[in-house]
């Protein structure tokens, strides 16, 4: 190309005069291009760039599914429960073991008391909304007690 300048000029001009787009035409096809941030054929906008959109630091601009990391925090629901045949109280919740009665089964009951289920139910017999709540929890209030066996109760 001799003279750059030349075209960079020309393509300023039509930028200015076409409010931010240009289609150049190589081998008889067509490709626009936009000034604005603006796609024509998709009808689609980015807002400007800015700094902040790239910070570790700042959610600005993050993505709503990793929340800016990169990876999503999931969970295999199959790996915390692998054998369903199991209750709460025998162990179908792996990093727990088996359960006693103690303040982690205690909140069990509890929370199985206010979702219909019992902790000496296998899994495979709860239904859908008792397993999300086992794997989610619930913003619902839970009234528990715990009984610590030294005639002390707490609610």
């Amino acid at each position: 190309m001799k003279d750059k300048s030349r075209l960079a000029e020309a393509v300023e001009n039509a930028l200015i005069k076409s409010k931010g787009l240009l289609i150049v035409e190589n081998n008889g096809k067509d490709k626009f291009y936009s000034g604005n941030m603006t796609c024509p054929k998709c009808d689609i906008s980015f807002e400007e760039l800015q700094p902040r959109m790239f910070s570790f630091n700042s959610p600005f601009g993050a993505c709503e599914g990793c929340h800016g990391l990169g990876i999503k925090m999931i969970f295999d629901e199959d790996l915390i429960i692998p054998d369903k045949e199991l209750s709460i109280i025998d162990g179908a919740i792996k990093i727990y073991g088996k359960i006693d009665m103690s303040w982690r089964g205690q909140q069990l009951q509890a929370v199985g008391k206010k979702f219909g289920f019992d902790i000496y139910t296998p899994i495979k017999k709860f239904n859908e909304k008792q397993i999300q709540t086992l794997f989610y929890g619930s913003t619902e209030a839970i009234k528990g007690k715990w009984d610590t066996g030294a005639n002390m109760n707490f609610e």
